[in-house]
This record gives structure tokens, C-alpha cells and sequence, in this order.
């Protein structure tokens, strides 16, 4: 109605990713964080699932699981990474995300604002910037969503904790040196592991 015309929005003033692929140089470094469906048969209904990972070990930090996924979860999800004992080295951490409403809610960028946490937002229509987080929802869908049947939200939540905690501290990955990423976030606290660049790749090695 011409009489009541729609307010526009501010512009946010985002930051867009500059790099498809993030290169970090230590743990923690660049994180990306997104959501993914996972249906509780049960109930007939979508549950959320979040999870924050980090780019540089492929360890799955934090994560998630609700029927609602609003700013708030996010942000709470933030304040648990940053009691987590793998950070406390950490320099400074930068976010990569999509453009959901959640990360784009004014909430949520002033915590990372706050906090002085970089916020990168990926191109629309590209989520192969936001690579490692989409393969690991991907590993996700393929051994836990096609598997199981879940009656319940608790049943899932059991069984995707089984899961986060056998990625993080039993999958081999070839990508970190056919190490899990627990063990290998540990021995590269220990300085045993280094890193060189070979046309914008990361190459990891065991240091003699």
C-alpha cells in the first residue's frame, strides 16, 4: 500500500569471503559453521543440526540438535566454543557462514563484533565456499540421516553424539595426515606437525 510503504532494511555491511577455500596457518584460525535437516520420524518433523568446525583440523567443535534454530542457538553455541579447552591458544578465530537468517540477525554479528571474531559470509549460490562444513554435513547425511530412523529427538541426539565423538577422535582422514582430528589438534600443539603452501594447497608434515 502506497500509503504504508515497507521500511527498507539497513544494509549490513557484509563482508564477503575473498578466497573459496580458506588457507589458515593454525587450529581454529577460520571456522565455518552451518545447519543441516535431520527428520525425526517420530514426530514428523525437521530437527536442526549446527555445527562448528574447524578448517584447519577438520575437529568438529560444537554442535547442536533442535526442532528450532533461531539466532539465539547460535549465539549460545559461540559462548560454548569459547569455554572449550582446544581455543585457549587460539590468537583470534574468524567465522565463515552462508546467509541464513540466523547469521545475519543483529544479535548474532554484534557477539562476533564483540568479541572481535572476523565474519566472512559466503557468496549466494555458492556453498563451495563453505567446503569443509557441507562435506562434513555430507558424511553426516550419508552414515547417520540414511541409517537410522529416529523416534525421537533424544534418540538422535545419542546417536549423533556416538557420532561426533568417534570423527573427532577415531575417523582416519588422509587430508590431516591419516590422523584423526583429535589426534591430530594434539600433536600439533606438541609442534610435532608443520605446514608449507604448494599452489594455494596446504601441505602438512611430520617434522623430523
Amino acid at each position: 500500500n502506497w500509503l504504508f510503504p515497507k521500511k527498507r532494511k539497513k544494509n549490513l555491511n557484509k563482508k564477503y569471503v575473498k578466497f573459496t577455500t580458506p588457507l589458515p596457518d593454525f587450529p581454529f584460525q577460520v571456522i565455518e559453521i552451518d545447519i543441516k535437516y535431520v527428520y525425526i520420524i517420530g514426530t514428523q518433523r525437521n530437527s536442526y543440526l549446527i555445527t562448528i568446525l574447524d578448517t584447519f583440523t577438520r575437529f568438529a567443535a560444537e554442535w547442536v540438535l533442535e526442532y528450532n534454530m533461531k539466532a539465539q542457538r547460535v549465539i549460545d553455541l559461540i559462548y560454548k566454543l569459547q569455554k572449550n579447552e582446544c581455543i585457549e591458544n587460539v590468537p583470534y578465530i574468524s567465522i565463515r557462514t552462508d546467509n541464513g537468517s540466523q547469521f545475519i540477525a543483529k544479535a548474532f554479528r554484534e557477539l562476533l563484533e564483540d568479541n572481535q571474531m572476523p565474519h566472512e559470509y559466503i557468496h549466494p549460490g555458492t556453498p563451495q565456499e563453505n567446503g569443509h562444513i557441507e562435506s562434513f554435513h555430507s558424511t553426516v547425511e550419508k552414515n547417520i540421516c540414511k541409517k537410522y530412523e529416529f523416534n525421537s529427538l533424544q534418540e538422535a541426539k545419542e546417536t549423533l553424539k556416538r557420532f561426533y565423538d568417534y570423527y573427532n577422535n577415531e575417523r582416519i582422514m588422509k587430508s590431516i595426515l591419516y590422523l584423526s582430528p583429535k589426534n591430530f589438534l594434539k600433536l600439533w600443539y606438541e609442534g610435532k606437525i608443520g605446514i608449507k603452501r604448494e599452489k594455494n594447497k596446504q601441505i602438512y608434515f611430520f617434522k623430523e
